[in-house]
């Protein structure tokens, strides 16, 4: 699913892709991509929402970046096999694609939001201001992803096309400040009483519901760099239930499925690649948390034991044939629901910034519906667990950001919970260059970089203390 761009300069690359690329990499299964393809100029923005929803979900939520990046750094999972990555050696090649994929499916929303500037040409797919607002708010997701990754990025000139071959990274902390008026922007331009956006996947053109995400990714974003008022003032607008998650729903069937089934599944990989971490399970036992049977596969004969985090590939395989857990089964389905955002976190986002035992346990108990507790074994729970103020709060919205990897392993740098994260046991790769650290404090940047944008990327490397910091370098919200 990840597309591979090599030994071109990407940008370039980019420009074209706003005319053409699309339609060739079409996705069957989704009505409003069954577009005819030798029509370019005629493609209507509601077939680019839907190709840019899917291919980003993909790209995010893939057995690549998620799986073997942020499943493993968030210590949700572990590796069986190939455990360079969970020791914090990464792929060079899966860097590389990751980069220039997530560039390239943002070039679609650019497109929307260029397409419906200052024309209505293409209101068939919606009101035009809502068209942009969907685009901006999509756009700000990953962006913000993408930043928590690798730090400075290119940003302002990236998706400029053919006149921007070679865009400047920006600062991670302009990006942030940029991201949030971008999303105050489309918050306040969408008209819930106007036509939504068609080709949206997610609500369904629900204009109501994207101005509620809108206002939660404020919330993550602001109190990520510690703008609590900025997250206090978007509570209102945020999510209200767990009716307002904003989800991706693959299919059941044809090429859009989820790409773990495609991987593991009919790739005849489960319990090959990735088993559930010890770290997770043992906490989740502690708890008797009614959602592992959701997480993970019970172990016929040692129950939810997961597998210990960071062994060598001698190690792993051998302790795992001990009994040990395997993903649930939910996780892998061909029709399985990817979360984007939930409302679990808005709750524990003001449970975090007031303080507040209430909140935290509505966002336990939001969590464990979410995933498919019963009410009474939801209640349970949140009223069970121990409340200690912040570290509980993070704690236990670490269990619940269960499969957004970025986002676990991004509470982690911010906070320093869980406290029990423990580095891996067998040790740091010999290639990797973490120092002392338990997890890496960001991914390198994509070595093709040094080559079809030297110059700005040579600066940005620089701006980090050179290549051997490219893993240990804080970022701005770190303390």
């Amino acid at each position: 699913m990840t597309t591979k761009i090599m030994k071109k300069n990407i940008y370039k690359v980019l420009a074209l892709f706003m005319v053409v690329a699309t339609l060739g990499s079409c996705t069957k299964g989704f009505e409003e991509m069954n577009q005819n393809p030798n029509a370019p100029e005629a493609v209507p923005t509601s077939y680019l929402m839907t190709n840019a929803q899917y291919h980003l979900t993909v790209e995010l939520r893939d057995n690549w970046f998620n799986g073997r990046m942020g499943l493993v750094y968030s210590q949700y999972w572990s590796q069986i096999n190939y455990t360079d990555e969970s020791r914090y050696s990464p792929r060079v090649n899966v860097t590389n694609n990751s980069w220039y994929s997530m560039y390239t499916n943002l070039y679609d929303l650019q497109d929307i939001i260029l397409k419906n500037t200052d024309t209505e040409a293409f209101a068939s797919s919606g009101y035009p201001a809502n068209q942009i607002a969907v685009a901006k708010i999509m756009k700000a997701y990953v962006f913000q992803i993408m930043v928590d990754t690798w730090g400075d990025i290119p940003y302002f000139d990236a998706l400029k096309g053919v006149e921007m071959t070679t865009p400047k990274y920006d600062s991670a902390s302009a990006i942030y400040a940029d991201l949030l008026k971008e999303l105050e922007e489309a918050s306040s331009m969408i008209d819930a009483d106007q036509p939504g956006m068609k080709g949206d996947v997610i609500y369904g053109g629900d204009m109501t519901k994207w101005k509620k995400f809108a206002n939660s990714l404020i919330m993550r974003i602001a109190l990520r760099e510690g703008k609590t008022d900025v997250a206090k003032n978007a509570a209102s607008k945020a999510f209200m239930s767990n009716a307002d998650n904003a989800q991706f729903a693959y299919t059941s069937s044809g090429k859009t499925v989820n790409p773990i089934f495609d991987d593991f599944v009919n790739g005849n990989r489960l319990e090959k690649d990735f088993a559930v971490s010890k770290t997770l399970l043992d906490y989740m036992n502690g708890n008797n948390d009614p959602r592992r049977p959701f997480y993970a596969t019970p172990h016929a004969e040692n129950g939810f034991a997961g597998l210990t985090y960071g062994l060598d590939n001698g190690n792993a395989p051998n302790e795992y044939a001990e009994g040990r857990c395997y993903q649930a089964l939910n996780i892998y389905a061909a029709d399985a629901v990817t979360p984007w955002m939930n409302y679990d976190e808005v709750l524990f986002i003001l449970a975090e910034i007031n303080n507040d035992e209430t909140k935290f346990r509505e966002g336990i108990e939001a969590s464990a519906t979410n995933w498919g507790a019963s009410s009474e074994d939801a209640a349970t729970l949140a009223a069970a667990v121990p409340f200690n103020g912040k570290e509980s709060i993070v704690t236990e919205k670490w269990v619940a950001n269960y499969m957004q990897g970025v986002q676990g392993w991004a509470e982690y740098r911010r906070t320093g919970f869980p406290s029990f994260f423990e580095g891996p046991a067998d040790g740091p790769h010999a290639a990797a260059n973490v120092g002392s650290l338990i997890v890496p404090n960001r991914r390198p940047y994509p070595t093709d970089e040094s080559q079809l944008n030297k110059e700005n990327y040579d600066a940005a490397v620089s701006s980090i203390g050179g290549p051997d910091k490219e893993q240990q370098a804080k970022m701005f919200w770190q303390k």
